[in-house]
């Protein structure tokens, strides 16, 4: 296992710029999730690392070797793709050490390998069915299975889940979870799922437009995020966004915990857990309630068009139509300036980057 380096890296599709000067830092051993919108680059920059696309400009070293040019069987890297992509005339056993046989390696050797790897994954039992004989579940993990007999630096991962129906994707989450605690690999997974970014990742790289919005731990980007993108993007619901009208101005300006540097700021960002329904100060109109049984989120229309999301308690008392008063929880509220940059952090220090 290496350390990951990306360095100014670009990739060009004839006249569209996928990527555009990505730099990166990825520690041996870290569990790091490129997560984004559709089209943003996360899964041309995962194929960029794996060697197949080629690099318009910039550099990827992997520990002292720079590996920009080598080609993908090269590189010691192991990928897993959203197929399965699994031969169908191989039983789980060849399908998993065909890698290793293609290399030369002994018959005790590979017969080692696929066990040790079968007992990681629970696959013991289905070594001699074909998969057509294996659930969606199963057949994900004989290609996690393929890629850890070859004992790679560095695992990939391209929406291995995305195929998968809601409640495996949460079975086998975990099971990604507890594989990266056993291996302690370096392993790097695209989704565009944030439950998945929040749930798997040591580090997220929020990507946009084939840039980096921002890097850190899973509670850092929710609790700091630096800017507009990334506070609606990490979070369900999102981030409520008010805009500093006069009655925003007012009840910021009339509460002794709020910065009073505020002359820059455009908007002040709110999490739905962050909006009280037992405070004063603001109204709005409930348009929507949803009852989730250990929640409410209660919806709002708050001025002429602002939508507001508001995690309650699971009695919260409210109806359709009614206009109710709400207030914030000014310890956490955001600033940010109309290009959508953040102004001000809620929580800052050693705290939430240790979580």
């Amino acid at each position: 296992m290496s350390t990951l380096n990306i360095s100014q890296l670009h990739k060009h599709f004839d006249d569209f710029h996928a990527i555009r000067g990505i730099d990166l830092n990825i520690e041996e051993g870290e569990f790091v999730v490129f997560v984004g919108p559709s089209g943003c680059g996360k899964s041309t920059l995962l194929r960029l690392i794996a060697g197949l696309e080629d690099v318009s400009s910039g550099t990827i070293s992997l520990g002292n070797r720079d590996i920009t040019q080598v080609a993908a069987a090269q590189r010691d890297l192991a990928m897993v793709f959203q197929s399965y992509a699994l031969y169908p005339h191989m039983n789980v056993a060849e399908n998993m050490s065909f890698a290793l046989r293609l290399a030369g390696a002994s018959k005790e050797e590979i017969a080692q390998k696929v066990a040790d790897t079968a007992a990681i994954l629970q696959l013991g039992p289905l070594l001699d069915r074909k998969p057509k004989a294996l659930s969606g579940g199963q057949r994900q993990r004989v290609a996690i299975g393929r890629a850890i007999v070859r004992h790679p630096s560095v695992f990939l991962f391209d929406e291995p889940l995305s195929n998968l129906d809601a409640a495996l994707r949460v079975q086998m989450r975990q099971e990604l979870a507890g594989l990266h605690h056993r291996l302690k690999s370096t392993m790097i997974y695209v989704t565009h799922d944030q439950v998945e970014a929040m749930t798997l990742a040591d580090k997220v790289v929020i990507l946009n437009a084939g840039q980096v919005e921002q890097v850190g731990t899973p509670m850092d980007v929710y609790y700091n995020p630096e800017s507009r993108f990334v506070a609606e993007f990490i979070g369900t619901p999102k981030m409520n966004f008010f805009p500093m009208d006069e009655t925003v101005t007012n009840y910021l300006s009339n509460n002794e915990k709020v910065d009073r540097n505020l002359e820059n700021a455009a908007w002040i960002g709110a999490r739905p857990e962050s909006i009280m329904l037992d405070k004063k100060g603001m109204l709005g109109t409930v348009n929507l309630i949803e009852r989730l049984g250990a929640e409410t989120l209660v919806y709002l229309t708050y001025g002429d068009d602002c939508q507001i999301a508001i995690r309650a308690s699971s009695l919260a008392p409210v109806a359709l139509g009614e206009t109710i008063e709400f207030g914030l929880d000014l310890e956490q509220v955001h600033s940010f300036d109309d290009k959508g940059a953040r102004l001000s952090p809620a929580i800052t220090g050693d705290l939430i980057k240790s979580l």
